[in-house]
């Protein structure tokens, strides 16, 4: 080792070093907001600004009723002192008297036309028998003072609008000063939180609290917090068992594959490049993007594999080469395969930052430095350390064992099971699918929806305004341009609204209507001898119409937090049971998101992507390939072994039934980005140099990528074990065939690769879309019509009208109301859309369109139900399309 080449690993480890401090000083986030297309992050963003967003949850579990007093006051004493959340009573006396005395400001006429059944004598006096009872009793003790307050009821005119906000789902009681279920095993408790307890830090604060609280329950009892903390703590806590399990792993893995292909102590060396590239790229990747996510930095693990490749292919190459060969000899002639190798993944990573989703961003930023700087340490580093032997590999490809036609037979086999897997293969769009919580945290949520209801939240209505009076003015206009219930508006109304309100109350609550109920009340009181100002309270605020000193006001907040600010503007946010259509002209001032919508468009943006993403990568490697090899049929044989990893993920997920979520579908471009690695040392391994590049070293590269990306098959994470099992499945497929099959390819007649062009192209189009768009039309026999009757998505009512021709039948689509949606042809294996109405969803036109294929042709793909009229009701799995099809007519 010369002067120069100590100085160099010096500077080296002193980069690395600094990159080791940095790194000991970043901050990660972790916000699902990452793991969205940014075009849909203000969809996604305002979604998550429920009017519950800012609240914690604790549930008091017992498994003896009688233990639930004791349990419930000991967690919410303790539960108090945690600094950053704060208990708030949401059914208790002080919050009903305040939301009673708020009555005047929301007095509608609708709620006097409904009091007048109160002030009847007959029903005034049944109803003071019932006060009577209620002071008298147990429940006097708590209700007393509400009691005298509202001897007439009149709460009861406006508690359906609390209900229909639905913040309970009406199955839990007040008792001893908390909501309990109604076995009495369940207490909850409502706590309002500061923004610094949803961050990692004060997540990690609140459950540690939470802890501390069970150890001084009874046996028997329990507590556990829900909220956005608690996803929080779960992320995190999962996203560090994998990381520190996938290293682990991976090490073991490396350890195992380096005793059986390395053996020799400089070799040592090649399981040092991934700790001097990981560290450089998680800080290059936070420094240029200013923010990394806790699953780009478990993603290191993956990296680990990748980043050895090429000093595996040097140590190969050294190795093989005479003592009297000169270093930079050897390097010259790998620079050729291993630039272009590296290239071919770059491009497949680098091609995620363009993507537009900024967790596949960091990813990719993160990867194609990592690929550049472990290329430049194989290149620079590894030949200081490895030594000329002479020994070059045995090649244990069994190339001449195989035949040529029995191989390109496999491979097209392999390639038509993938092919035909895709209409089995299933997607999961929910966004629940990209967060990763415990079995506890499931056994949890499972007894929170059970006694709240679950989230019967689907839709929020955000409406804007120059502050929120004008909000709360344009949410009025906009309910009664709807037709519409907006539970918030009844219950929160602008200003002016409040002031014609009071004037109305004034106007019902006359002298006279005082002066008459004030002599039922004190006549049917004084026979139990309540003294006769008892109500006194009562009549003053009929007369003044506002609370008496020292009331509580009424604050939305402690059941609610409706107000937000977005982008600038206020804003209130309405949570709708049902789905409404915004009227014209509130374009800049409504803003309506649904889960479901959210979902949709979620999905159908990934899928974009992803298809120009492949496309991409695709034509750039053919680009790549074509200037190294100067051949197309080379350039179509090194495409073999991803193609065929591409076929083998798709065959494997339908038969095992394993769903892709939204970011292993972006496996693909990555499989065939790293697959090509493989066959392209093996082609030059044949037209060049045996020794350089013997399948030896093929094969331990791709095993310690297997060591990284298998690492994460243990990951609990659905997002890195998608990424782990599908890009494992295409690495495997992907060494086997390049190493067992390829080689018998390489040398044979051009005729072969004409073969497996056809069977490449007839994969491709037996998997591709089978709507055909905007085909003429021919006439139809018009004495063979029927119709059919359904639904299209839940919403719009069709009439289906078909006629039979040669091989399948025409549908014309109609609305209710009579203008025709679209008109198609259906036949066994395609469907020709003639015509669609301008203005409806592409996707939706496709869904009608694989329904009556499905329909028709394959009914056994559809879920049937009985139908409200006799027949029966068909759906596809997603449950987007339904028909109601009366089997006497057709």
């Amino acid at each position: 080792m010369t002067r120069k080449d100590k100085i160099f690993l010096v500077c080296l480890f002193i980069i690395f070093l600094a990159a080791a401090y940095l790194f000991s000083r970043m901050e990660y986030g972790e916000n699902i907001l990452v793991m969205v297309p940014e075009k849909m992050q203000r969809e996604v963003a305002l979604f998550q600004a429920t009017p519950l967003a800012g609240k914690i949850f604790m549930v008091v579990h017992t498994e003896d009723a009688a233990l639930l007093p004791q349990a419930a006051g000991i967690a919410a004493e303790h539960a108090e002192t945690i600094s950053a959340i704060r208990r708030v009573p949401i059914a208790g006396p002080e919050f009903l008297l305040s939301y009673y005395y708020h009555l005047p400001n929301i007095w509608s006429a609708e709620l006097e036309t409904r009091a007048l059944a109160l002030l009847d004598p007959a029903a005034i006096h049944k109803k003071m028998q019932e006060n009577i009872m209620r002071l008298m009793g147990p429940e006097g003790a708590i209700f007393g003072e509400f009691i005298l307050a509202d001897p007439l009821g009149l709460l009861g005119l406006i508690t359906p609008y609390l209900e229909g906000l639905n913040i309970t789902g009406g199955s839990l009681a007040f008792e001893n000063g908390y909501l309990v279920s109604e076995n009495g095993e369940n207490a909850l408790l409502i706590f309002n939180a500061d923004e610094d307890a949803f961050d990692r830090a004060g997540a990690l604060r609140l459950t540690g609290k939470v802890e501390e609280i069970n150890a001084l329950l009874p046996e028997g009892a329990r507590v556990f917090a829900m909220g956005a903390a608690r996803y929080t703590r779960e992320n995190n806590d999962i996203i560090a068992r994998d990381a520190a399990r996938g290293l682990t792993i991976s090490l073991l893995l490396m350890i195992i594959i380096f005793l059986f292909f390395f053996r020799k102590r400089n070799a040592l060396f090649i399981y040092v490049v991934p700790v001097l590239v990981l560290v450089p790229s998680a800080v290059f990747t936070w420094l240029a993007l200013d923010t990394i996510s806790g699953i780009t930095i478990g993603f290191g693990s993956v990296l680990m594999g990748l980043a050895i490749d090429y000093s595996v292919y040097i140590y190969f190459a050294f190795k093989a080469s005479s003592v009297n060969t000169a270093r930079s000899s050897v390097g010259k002639a790998m620079l050729r395969p291993i630039a272009l190798s590296a290239a071919t993944s770059i491009i497949s990573f680098g091609a995620l930052y363009f993507c537009g989703i900024p967790f596949l961003r960091q990813i990719g930023l993160f990867v194609v430095f990592g690929l550049l700087f472990a290329m430049f340490i194989a290149f620079t580093a590894a030949p200081i350390l490895f030594q000329m032997q002479g020994q070059p590999e045995k090649d244990f490809a069994f190339a001449g064992h195989v035949r040529p036609r029995i191989s390109a037979a496999v491979i097209a086999l392999i390639i038509l099971l993938g092919a035909g897997s895709v209409p089995f293969v299933r997607v999961n769009t929910s966004l629940d699918s990209l967060n990763t919580v415990s079995a506890q945290f499931k056994k949890d949520k499972e007894i929170f929806d059970g006694i709240t209801g679950g989230e019967a939240r689907n839709s929020l209505l955000f409406v804007f305004g120059r502050d929120k009076n004008d909000a709360l003015g344009k949410s009025a206009l906009l309910g009664s341009l709807c037709g519409a219930r907006l539970p918030l508006a009844e219950i929160l109304v602008s200003s002016a609204t409040a002031d014609q309100n009071r004037e109305r109350w004034h106007d019902f609550w006359t002298p006279e209507q005082r002066a008459r109920i004030e002599n039922d009340i004190r006549s049917a009181s004084s026979a139990y001898g309540l003294k006769a100002d008892a109500f006194a309270g009562f009549f003053d605020f009929l007369q003044t119409a506002s609370a008496p000193p020292g009331a509580e006001e009424f604050d939305i907040a402690k059941i609610y937090n409706p107000f937000t600010v977005f982008e600038g503007r206020d804003a209130i946010a309405h949570v709708l049971r049902d789905e409404i259509q915004l009227p014209a002209g509130f374009e800049n001032d409504a803003i309506l998101v649904s889960q479901k919508l959210v979902q949709e468009d979620l999905f159908y943006s990934v899928l974009k992507s992803l298809l120009l993403i492949t496309i991409a990568v695709f034509i750039i490697d053919c680009i790549l390939l074509f200037a190294n090899f100067r051949s197309a049929r080379l350039v179509l044989l090194a495409f073999v072994p991803a193609f065929c990893s591409v076929a083998a993920i798709l065959f494997a997920s339908a038969v095992f039934g394993v769903r892709f979520n939204l970011f292993s579908l972006f496996s693909i471009p990555l499989v065939i980005g790293l697959n090509l690695d493989y066959a392209i040392f093996i082609i030059h391994q044949k037209l060049l140099s045996r020794d350089l590049h013997p399948s030896r070293a093929v094969t331990a590269a791709a095993l310690l990528s297997v060591a990284g990306f298998g690492a994460l098959l243990f990951a609990e994470h659905t997002v890195m074990f998608a990424l782990g099992l599908t890009i494992n499945i295409g690495i495997i497929t992907a060494l086997l065939v390049s190493v067992y099959l390829l080689p018998a390819l390489i040398k044979n007649s051009k005729n072969i690769a004409a073969v497996l062009l056809v069977v490449l192209f007839a994969g491709c189009a037996s998997s591709g879309d089978i709507v055909r768009y905007n085909v003429p039309a021919a006439n139809a026999p018009a004495d063979k019509t029927r119709a059919y009757y359904g639904e299209l998505g839940g919403q719009i009512v069709i009439t289906a009208v078909f006629a039979e021709v040669p091989d399948g039948a025409r549908v014309v689509t109609l609305h209710e109301l009579g203008f025709k949606l679209a008109d198609m042809t259906v036949n066994t294996n395609t469907v020709s859309v003639h015509s669609y109405m301008r203005h409806i969803p592409k996707r939706a036109i496709r869904s009608l369109a694989l329904f009556y294929r499905n329909f028709y042709f394959d009914r056994g793909a559809l879920v049937q139900e009985a139908a409200a009229n006799g027949g029966r009701a068909y759906k596809n799995n997603d449950g987007r399309i339904a028909l109601w099809v009366d089997h006497d007519n057709i």
